[in-house]
């Protein structure tokens, strides 16, 4: 992958010149800016302080001393060395006094004699000249082609005629390869003129310069004339009368100019002062400029100018410079203190703070101020917590019970109060430890480590401590303050304040500070456990009440005839608790929490006591009275034997449905079994049951049975006639429609409760009738008369004889026997005449 990125150059302009000429290199992967170029190469020669990066596809350099072609190399630190399609050529030359140049050149050479001209060249005409040692002959560069093979060839050899290696075979081929032979012969000619003119010496120079000399020579004499003159005239001396002149003119001149001097002495001074001031500026400003930059907020600008003030005058000598220096501490020291002011005030933004430990940070401070803001931030937080728990504790000493629990209300604020303010201080201090404050440098790691790792323990041990004892009744730790005694159950409230402590939990385990989610989880656990048992110890205690409730209005149900709404009102008050357990307590971890063998114990405890409750309420419900608009639908002044009848289908409906769905609902949920206590609760309604039968048995045969002896005391007048009987007595007529309207009475509530409550009513009855009958002085005709009461009676009845009821009346039969013989068909006659005058009636018994 690093062969992708390698700098690959792929042009060159130009492709050739002198030492110093201008390039532009273009290509691509050039580098990602000039800290990224390594070197630049151009025929072997680094000139990469002549570099400049334009772009990733261009640069821009100027080349060295270099002669023939080479590569062009790019090197960078993204992409390493390159390569290149192109080549530079790199010209020689060699360059008279007079042509400028951009590299230094040797010309030493060409000035070792006093002339010049006799042993080089002095102008560039006579240098151009030199440079073309054949005259004559053809000047013309060599192809690139040409120049790599001659190159190969001759190696280290040059065609400079001053250099120890110079080859003239190198020399002809590179200048004059184009040259014919006879312009060869020409330029060789020519060459060897020069070279004899050169050999004359100095004579020819002398005879070649005669006037020039002559006159040279006539000047000199005549300037020996004129100071041998004045040597005469003044003395041998000549300048010390100058001398004395020149001191003359001077103390005039100082004399006249003494006052301009000292005022330009006074100008300069002043001017040299405002100079200075001009120039050092900055640091006479700077006290002023730092007073009105932090009214402004604008602390950035403080911290800069003033670390440029130090590392410029830290080690002044100047009084002046000394002085203003101390004028600029004086104010860092007030913008200090207000720092530190600043991380002392609470609540406050993250960032903020940040900033304003990063400034102290820079500004020096002796103290440290990450460690003492997260000191003051973790203060703050206990001091507010102890102040929210005293001001709760104050309100609750004047609520009075029908406001919400003052623990409650205070377990919500405290957990708000703990994730907006807890999370800052989490951060801070994982800002600290990490450096994440600019400028920030911790030496004592560990050490600052385990203080911060107290103070979260210590943050978060007394939220857990706070929420125990507003919260949790087995609570052994001290709290900071009493809560005071309060009658009202926070049972129902325990979900919510559960929901709220688990955000704190999620707070704590997003920034994951050391070893306080273990106390969370702890506290959590224990909440959990008991909010369970005080919702389903509440759910035990609204059971308790239920008949309370009861309305006696039929229930809506399907297969739940006679019933009234308690049973449904009895399971649905379980599937609440069951749903806002599961909703804000169980959650995921139902399954571990069921392991523990307390939790499984108070389950077990709470649906029993649920159990009794409700059979208990069932028991108490007839007893109950309460007028309602749904009593008053159902009919007004429903009596005794009505709500006992109407109790025993709730009875059959618990047993029935409502105790199955219960135990699905706890097995849906993963709760432990609770079998036995399903079958313990169906034993104790099967108990009520019974009970409930026998009540009701009673209330509803009893005035029939004291109806009986009533209406056979008032038709008695029948048994001592002597007319034969042609009809059922009037009593028994009677007592089948009071039967009629009691079994309407029961089936109009429960048409399954029929065959339970009537035939113990019609044994009853014919017991009693049996009894009275035994105890009557009749005639052999009133003898009679019973005998087909009784048989009207059994073939009215018989769909209701249970257990051998109609046993009772044997004993009368037996007695009447002989009557029965006697008058078998008239009997028969008269029972089969009231069978169809009461058909209807009889029909209500089938």
């Amino acid at each position: 992958m690093a062969d992708d990125y390698s700098p690959k150059v792929t042009g060159l302009s130009p492709a050739e010149g002198s030492p110093g000429t201008k390039v532009t290199i273009r290509g691509e992967n050039l580098g990602t800016g000039q800290n990224d170029l390594v070197s630049v190469s151009i025929c072997g020669m680094d000139c990469t302080m002549f570099s400049e990066w334009k772009s990733s596809h261009k640069i821009v350099t100027r080349t060295r001393i270099c002669s023939g072609s080479g590569d062009v190399i790019i090197t960078t630190k993204s992409g390493g060395k390159g390569t290149c399609t192109v080549q530079f050529r790199g010209i020689h030359e060699t360059v008279s006094p007079t042509v400028e140049s951009a590299v230094w050149v040797d010309e030493a050479h060409l000035f070792h004699t006093p002339f010049p001209s006799m042993k080089g060249p002095t102008s560039s005409s006579s240098l151009s000249k030199e440079l073309n040692l054949l005259g004559g002959a053809d000047l013309k560069a060599l192809s690139p082609k040409h120049e790599a093979i001659i190159k190969a060839h001759f190696k280290d050899k040059s065609t400079d005629v001053f250099a120890s290696n110079f080859s003239p075979d190198l020399y002809l081929l590179t200048n004059h390869m184009s040259s014919g032979f006879e312009n060869l012969k020409s330029g060789l000619k020519e060459l060897e003129r020069r070279v004899g003119a050169q050999q004359e010496g100095p004579s020819t120079f002398l005879k070649s310069n005669v006037y020039g000399i002559v006159k040279c020579l006539d000047v000199l004499k005549e300037l020996n004339r004129l100071m041998n003159r004045d040597r005469t005239e003044m003395g041998a001396s000549l300048t010390e009368g100058l001398s004395q002149d020149l001191r003359k003119t001077l103390e005039e001149a100082s004399s006249i100019f003494e006052a301009i001097l000292r005022r330009k002495e006074n100008s300069d001074s002043m001017r040299t002062s405002l100079a200075i001031l001009h120039k050092f500026r900055f640091l006479f400003n700077l006290p002023a400029q730092i007073e009105n930059n932090v009214k402004m907020g604008d602390y950035d600008t403080v911290i800069g100018d003033y670390a440029r003030a130090r590392s410029v005058f830290h080690d002044t000598e100047v009084g002046i410079f000394k002085r203003v220096l101390n004028d600029v501490e004086e104010k860092v020291a007030v913008f200090k203190e207000k720092l530190h002011q600043g991380i002392r005030k609470f609540p406050a933004p993250l960032e903020e703070r940040k900033k304003l430990i990063s400034y102290l940070v820079q500004l020096d401070s002796e103290r440290n101020p990450g460690r003492e803001a997260i000191e003051y931030n973790h203060e703050w937080l206990l001091q507010q917590m102890e102040e929210l728990k005293a001001r709760h504790v104050q309100r609750a000493q004047t609520l009075d019970n029908t406001q919400d629990p003052p623990q409650v209300d205070f377990v919500l604020s405290l957990s708000r109060f703990f994730c907006t303010h807890a999370p800052d201080f989490f951060k801070l201090q994982h800002a600290y430890l990490h450096r994440d404050i600019e400028g920030m440098q911790l030496t004592a790691f560990e050490e600052e480590e385990k203080r911060s790792s107290d103070m979260t323990l210590k943050l978060v041990s007394t939220l857990c401590l706070e929420v125990r004892a507003a919260l949790l009744p087995t609570h052994t730790l001290k709290p900071t303050a009493a809560w005071p005694s309060s009658r009202q159950p926070i049972g129902p409230w325990l979900p919510t304040c559960l929901r709220s402590v688990r955000t704190c939990y999620s707070c704590v385990l997003k920034l994951d500070p050391p070893h306080a989610s273990a106390r969370m989880q702890s506290l959590i656990t224990d909440l959990r456990e008991h909010a369970m048992i005080s919702l389903f110890n509440q759910a035990a205690h609204d059971i308790a009440k239920l008949h309370e409730f009861e309305t006696w209005r039929a229930s809506p149900c399907e297969g739940a005839a006679g019933s009234s709404q308690l049973p449904l009102l009895f399971e649905n008050r379980i599937i609440e608790a069951l749903q806002v357990i599961q909703e804000n307590v169980l959650q995921a971890s139902a399954s571990q929490m069921f392991q523990q063998a307390n939790v499984k114990a108070a389950i077990n405890q709470n649906v029993q006591l649920m159990m009794s409750s409700y059979v208990d309420s069932l028991e108490k419900s007839p007893e109950h009275e309460k007028i309602s608009r749904e009593s008053v639908e159902r009919g007004i002044g429903l009596g005794l034997e009505d709500k006992l009848l109407i109790t025993l289908a709730n009875i059959a409906v618990s047993r029935e449905q409502v105790l199955p769905r219960i135990q699905s609902a706890f097995l849906n949920q993963q709760y432990p079994d609770i079998s036995d206590i399903i079958a313990n609760g169906d034993l104790l309604l099967t108990q009520l049951d019974q009970r409930v039968l026998q009540r009701v048995i009673g209330l509803l045969q009893r005035p029939l049975v004291d109806s009986v002896e009533d209406l056979m005391e008032q038709y008695k007048v029948e048994w001592t006639s002597q007319r034969t009987p042609t009809d059922v007595s009037t009593y028994v007529k009677e007592l089948l429609l009071e039967l009629i309207e009691t079994q309407q009475r029961i089936h109009r509530i429960s048409p399954g409760l029929v065959e339970r409550v009537l035939p113990p009513i019609v044994a009853s009855l014919f017991a009693e009738v049996a009894r009275l009958c035994a105890h009557i002085k009749t005639s052999s005709q009133g003898n009679l008369q019973i005998l087909i009461d009784i048989l009207a009676l059994e073939v009215s009845l018989h769909s209701l004889n249970r257990n051998n009821s109609f046993e009772v009346l044997q004993p009368c039969k037996d007695r009447l026997g002989g009557t029965m013989k006697a008058n078998r068909e008239k009997v028969e006659d008269v029972v089969q005449q009231f069978k169809f005058n009461q058909r209807l009636q009889l029909m209500c018994f089938q």
